[in-house]
Formats: structure tokens, C-alpha cells, sequence
């Protein structure tokens, strides 16, 4: 309750908008053979949420990878 009420005047801001970014690199632990992705949301200029983690599951394709973290990220904007 202390951040909403903290970043209250973000919501009420006519230009205060949602933005989500994400990335993954394939292929990128060579031990494991598995990516790591990462997300993060702003909105205005302030980060809501975040996070960056090894993918459980080992892709063939960039693809692939790139799908997992968009499925990702949309469970995390709903």
C-alpha cells in the first residue's frame, strides 16, 4: 500500500503510460545449453516490475526463445 500511495501522482499523469521491454539471449549458459530472458515494465519513467532468470527448458531455435519470453511477459502484464 505504501508504494501506491508513493507513485499515486504516475497514475493520475495523462503521459504516464505502460511500457514493457523484454530480450533473450540463446543460447547463452554454454554448461546448461539454456537462455536467459528478462523483462521489464515502466511505466512513466519509473520500473514496476522486472525480472531476469535462466529459462527452464533448453530451445533449438531463437524462436523459440523469443516465445517463451513473450508468453512470459504477456502472463505478467495481465
Amino acid at each position: 500500500m505504501r508504494y501506491i500511495g508513493g507513485t499515486k501522482e504516475l497514475w493520475t499523469k495523462k503521459y504516464a503510460r505502460l511500457v514493457g521491454y523484454i530480450d533473450s539471449d540463446w543460447g547463452g549458459c554454454i554448461n546448461e545449453r539454456k537462455d536467459t530472458s528478462g523483462y521489464v515494465f515502466l511505466l512513466g519513467s519509473k520500473d514496476i516490475s522486472w525480472s531476469s532468470k535462466k529459462q527452464e527448458t533448453m530451445v533449438l531455435f531463437v524462436a523459440e526463445a523469443e516465445y517463451i519470453v513473450v508468453t512470459s511477459i504477456a502472463c505478467e502484464a495481465l
